[in-house]
C-alpha cells in the first residue's frame, strides 16, 4: 500500500501548477503565444516547489475563479495533459489534476497524475467517483455551492455543516 498523500504526522504543501490565461493565483503566466502552454516554464516552476518543500504537484486547466466561464473538456485536457506528463515523468511526488471533469481526470491519470482533486465534490461530472475508484486514484473532494460563473450569487451560509 502506498503511503497517504496526507499523512497525519506532518502538513502536506501542494504547489498549485494553473495552466490557464484566466487564472486568480498567477494571472496566466504559463499561457504563451496563441494560448499555447509553455511545459518548459510549468516544468521549471514546479521544480522550484519541490524545491521548496511541496510534497504534491496540483495542475489545474480550468479557472475557479468567481465569475469564471467552463472550459470545454478537450480545451482543459489539451493543457494539462502533456503538463502532467512531463511533471509526472521529472519528479518522484505524486501529481494531482484539479477538474471537475471525469474525461480530463482520466486523461491526466493516464498521464501519470495519481490524484483527482475535484471542486465540486463530485457534483457535476456524475462519472467521476466511478472512475477515480475503478482506477485506485485518490480523490480530494472541495466543496462549492455553484459552478464558478455563479459561485458569488450564493455566498451566506446559515449553517456550513448542514
Amino acid at each position: 500500500m502506498e503511503p497517504s498523500i496526507f499523512p497525519p504526522e506532518r502538513v502536506t504543501i501542494v504547489g498549485v501548477l494553473n495552466v490557464t490565461p484566466d487564472s486568480f493565483s498567477d494571472g496566466g503566466r504559463f499561457v504563451g503565444v496563441g494560448n499555447g502552454i509553455e511545459s518548459a516554464a510549468v516544468v521549471a516552476a514546479a521544480r522550484a516547489m519541490v524545491e521548496a518543500g511541496a510534497h504534491v504537484l496540483d495542475v489545474g486547466g480550468e479557472s475557479t475563479r468567481p465569475g469564471a466561464r467552463e472550459v470545454p473538456a478537450a480545451v482543459e485536457i489539451d493543457r494539462t495533459a502533456r503538463v502532467v506528463e512531463a511533471i509526472a515523468k521529472e519528479f518522484e511526488l505524486p501529481v494531482s489534476i484539479d477538474s471537475r471533469k471525469a474525461d480530463v481526470a482520466e486523461a491526466a491519470l493516464d498521464a501519470g497524475a495519481r490524484i483527482v482533486n475535484d471542486v465540486s465534490g463530485g457534483t457535476f461530472d456524475e462519472r467521476m467517483f466511478a472512475l477515480v475508484a475503478g482506477r485506485g486514484a485518490d480523490l480530494v473532494i472541495g466543496h462549492a455551492r455553484a459552478t464558478p460563473d455563479r459561485m458569488q450569487d450564493e455566498v451566506a451560509f446559515g449553517d456550513v455543516v448542514s
